[in-house]
């Protein structure tokens, strides 16, 4: 039995798997443009050991608050996208700094072991 590699987070319901990596693992996979990537037809988040920060970690948990609300669209106003990233703030405020600390948490377990 192999031993889990990634951490999951619960964000209204569903499951995100959250995935660290060496920098040069997370340039092959996922190119040299980014610190993290979200892929949210997978419930998957990836970060690079070396270069997550608290900011970079709420933004790319805050693409899957945004996926897990079920109400993106393509036919979206931006009024329409102000209050539904205003309401989620409202509503998970705190739950987004939560999930932060526990993936930097993470990141720094990994790194440490690494």
């Amino acid at each position: 039995m192999t031993k889990k590699q990634y951490m999951t987070i619960n964000i209204k319901g569903l499951d995100w798997k959250i995935f660290v990596q060496a920098p040069a693992l997370y340039k092959r996979k996922h190119g040299a443009d980014s610190a993290a990537i979200t892929y949210p037809e997978d419930r998957e988040i990836y970060f690079c050991t070396d270069r997550v920060k608290y900011g970079l970690c709420m933004h790319e948990l805050g693409h899957a608050l945004i996926e897990s609300s079920g109400t993106t669209s393509a036919n979206i106003t931006a009024h329409q996208m102000e209050e539904l990233i205003l309401e989620l703030i409202e509503e998970h405020y705190f739950d987004l700094g939560n999930w932060t600390r526990n993936v930097l948490d993470y990141v720094a377990t990994v790194s440490r072991k690494k």
